[in-house]
């Protein structure tokens, strides 16, 4: 496992079985319509609920596709000085405890009901490290294998993270890049 500098403050994390770090790795797969074709098919069970309106596959990869760029857009010009890109990560869980050294945080794409999700830990000191992201077409991620190992890389990261003594800004300085 590897760290990747994205912005001031952002990092992702690269898996050893990737060769993309997950902020790389996520815009490449929303943007690839061969990729979004087969998650659909796969998933269209998902689209075909009363909350998707049986959305057809088709509808999904365009929605995906614009969303995602549209994503991808935000985050730059907000790394770039047009915001905070902090803001974009909310806590992943509903009742989040104070004092936490790493926070579970997700940024939404921007359309009305995005499924697109980015997963990060958030440390004390407000340094975002990317952990992953997935397309989330349920209400909740264990629901799903594909939801639920995006749980899991977050605390595989975690785990890294502290066995490398990494916790803060200045953890993250000792590293080369």
């Amino acid at each position: 496992m590897e760290i990747h500098k994205i912005f001031s403050d952002i990092y992702s994390i690269k898996y050893e079985d990737q060769p993309l770090n997950e902020f790389r790795r996520l815009f490449s797969e929303w943007s690839n319509p061969e990729y979004l074709e087969i998650f659909f098919e796969t998933h269209k069970a998902d689209l075909n609920t009363k909350f998707y309106h049986n959305m057809s596959v088709e509808r999904a990869i365009l929605d995906t596709l614009e969303d995602a760029d549209s994503l991808e857009k935000k985050m730059i010009s907000l790394a770039r000085g047009a915001g905070s890109l902090q803001t974009m990560f909310l806590p992943l869980h509903e009742l989040e405890r104070n004092g936490v050294i790493f926070s579970d945080r997700k940024a939404y794409g921007g359309m009305q009901k995005s499924w697109l999700r980015i997963y990060a830990i958030k440390t004390l000191d407000e340094v975002l490290v990317i952990t992953g992201g997935t397309i989330k077409l349920t209400r909740s991620m264990q629901e799903r294998e594909h939801t639920n190992k995006e749980l899991l890389k977050m605390q595989r990261a975690k785990d890294f993270l502290k066995q490398e003594g990494i916790y803060d800004q200045n953890g993250f300085l000792d590293l080369e890049f």
